[in-house]
């Protein structure tokens, strides 16, 4: 099954597995009967039906309003359960059936040579992040003076912490593009550190890290950037991911690799 289909399912069906629980449970020891509720105008009066022959019901005063509460409660809790019922069996039910008719099983099950004559709806995770990957893209120059970090991959970098972020995402399975070129409409051609595929759900995020953050030019400079990206509709905290450190406050290694998690994973 595909992965995001299936980890959303999977996610549902737990949570419908829950709420069945604990309805079950509290379904257990409620009072017998149901609830009639009758409009007065002003007011509202709450009746106890005890039984499928008592139309009318018992009325409940003011002071028996646990009771009231007790029965809508009970009627809501048996409607819940019902419903999270059937939306379970449905669920496992889709789920068997895609474990043998899936669409995006079907090309993965072809051999190399039936693969080279079909267009497929749907790529497998590798063959999708290679093409992903085979960009022919002109990288950005170092100054002659610029210091020198290289990745685990031999790949270089303007900072340390630019090698964290790399170590983490190759870590987490994050394919990445270092300093591909983003055009927007505002600034031009900007070189976000990281063009990030989230494998999940075939997205792209960018990730700028302002390392800079005590010198006002630079701050300044990056927030003109910033605007730039929402002009272009790309937003921080759904398309742009970005982090930031100063001389006195560097980047948290352990923090860096939750905000990778949350938005890659």
């Amino acid at each position: 099954m595909d992965d995001r289909l299936s980890r959303e399912l999977n996610t549902r069906s737990e949570f419908l597995k829950k709420i069945i629980r604990e309805k079950t449970a509290a379904l257990a020891d409620v009072p017998e009967g149901k609830l009639r509720c009758v409009n007065r105008g002003k007011r509202i009066e709450y009746y106890h039906r005890r039984g499928p022959g008592d139309a009318t019901g018992i009325y409940i005063p003011a002071g028996k309003r646990d009771m009231a509460r007790a029965l809508a409660q009970k009627s809501y809790d048996q409607m819940i359960l019902k419903y999270a019922q059937e939306e379970l069996r449905c669920i496992d039910l889709l789920a068997k059936k895609r474990e043998s008719n899936c669409l995006e099983g079907l090309y993965e099950s072809y051999g190399l040579s039936r693969k080279a004559l079909v267009d497929p709806i749907w790529l497998p995770d590798d063959e999708f992040i290679a093409g992903w990957l085979n960009k022919d893209y002109k990288r950005r120059g170092f100054d002659e003076n610029a210091p020198v970090f290289y990745t685990s991959r031999n790949e270089r970098m303007r900072s340390k912490t630019e090698i964290l972020i790399s170590d983490i995402l190759v870590d987490l399975g994050a394919p990445y593009l270092y300093e591909y070129p983003v055009f927007l409409r505002s600034r031009g051609w900007v070189f976000p550190d990281f063009t990030v595929l989230n494998v999940r759900t075939r997205e792209i995020r960018y990730w700028e890290h302002l390392g800079k953050m005590d010198n006002p030019a630079y701050c300044e400079d990056n927030l003109d950037k910033i605007l730039a990206y929402e002009r272009d509709g790309i937003f921080p905290g759904t398309d742009l991911i970005i982090t930031h450190e100063t001389g006195k406050r560097p980047a948290d290694t352990r923090l860096l690799r939750k905000i990778a998690e949350h938005y890659l994973l």
